[in-house]
């Protein structure tokens, strides 16, 4: 059997896995740089300019976000853990996918409603750095599509549809 589609499919996975990775080390990275410069700022020279706060804002809003994507990959999202592992595999492997149908949900929701408010604050800009709102509400549906692919790998080795692919950066 060929295995060219799946190694494809492995190969643009393990790509988008990455580019969640780093666009929150990217973003987390922006957030420290504007934080450290408005602190130096307002410390040492006493005049902190306000773009600082306005990009540490924004930044913190990508990782917080974006970084959902990654503890949907890493299954590290809110649940009772003691509960859980009372439970038999049988009822765990139900409720993990009643989780990712719930969360496909979500994510339909963020990327839905996320591009209704981008294209909203299209004519918007920030009062700081003056750049279009639109860039930085977009990480709202970008998040929704980045969860609903980990998602769906989730509930495809969930469900056996692709066995013991694992895909790591």
């Amino acid at each position: 059997m060929d295995n060219k589609p799946m190694t494809a499919l492995t190969k643009l996975l393990a790509f988008i896995e990455k580019l969640i990775d780093w666009i929150v080390v990217i973003m987390f990275g922006i957030l420290i740089v504007s934080c450290v410069t408005q602190v130096f700022m307002r410390s040492v020279l006493n005049n902190s300019p306000p773009w600082t706060e306005e990009m540490a804002r924004y930044a913190f809003m990508y990782v917080n976000i974006i970084g959902a994507a990654i503890c949907v990959r890493e299954k590290s999202h809110a649940r009772v853990n003691a509960i859980y592992e009372l439970m038999s595999a049988k009822i765990r492997k139900f409720l993990d996918i009643l989780s990712d149908i719930v969360i496909l949900f979500v994510s339909y929701i963020l990327v839905h409603y996320g591009f209704i408010c981008v294209f909203q604050v299209i004519a918007q800009r920030s009062p700081a750095m003056r750049i279009c709102m639109s860039f930085v509400y977009l990480c709202i549906p970008l998040a929704g599509i980045f969860i609903a692919i980990e998602t769906v790998i989730s509930l495809c080795k969930s469900l056996n549809i692709i066995k013991d692919m694992e895909v790591k950066a």
